[in-house]
């Protein structure tokens, strides 16, 4: 079977390494980047390749970009799949902006383990892994 594609943004180096550990070990392949404007720049490029990520993981509070901005970006070029934002200040104003944005699911940084990356992937990448 195919791997899920899986872009992960997040400007702390730390994070992102996590963040791409849980998702490597339940079977993801992860693409991750610490700098948004670069994120977006592959999500577009996969996009005019034919060949787009399966899930976006993003951070919301980055600089130059932030996620909400970032989504609606990679919205707006046409991206389809599921857009996770991670953050470590989730709250309930942050989530409506989320929506707004076209952000699939927004949650706090502090649930993600290994047990939650492959549920994401379950729900978001069903044919894949």
């Amino acid at each position: 079977m195919t791997k899920a594609k899986v872009l992960i943004v997040d400007d702390d180096q730390d994070v992102l390494t996590v963040l791409s550990l849980h998702f490597q070990h339940v079977g993801a392949e992860v693409t991750a980047e610490t700098d948004p404007i670069v994120a977006k720049a592959k999500t577009l490029k996969s996009l005019k390749d034919g060949d787009p990520f399966d899930m976006l993981i993003i951070d919301i509070r980055m600089p130059h970009l932030n996620g909400f901005d970032l989504t609606r970006g990679i919205r707006e070029a046409g991206y389809k799949g599921a857009i996770i934002a991670f953050t470590s200040t989730a709250s309930g104003e942050g989530r409506k902006t989320s929506g707004d944005a076209g952000i699939t699911t927004y949650l706090s940084k502090q649930t993600l383990n290994s047990k939650l990356a492959l549920a994401l992937l379950e729900e978001h990448c069903p044919r894949k892994n």
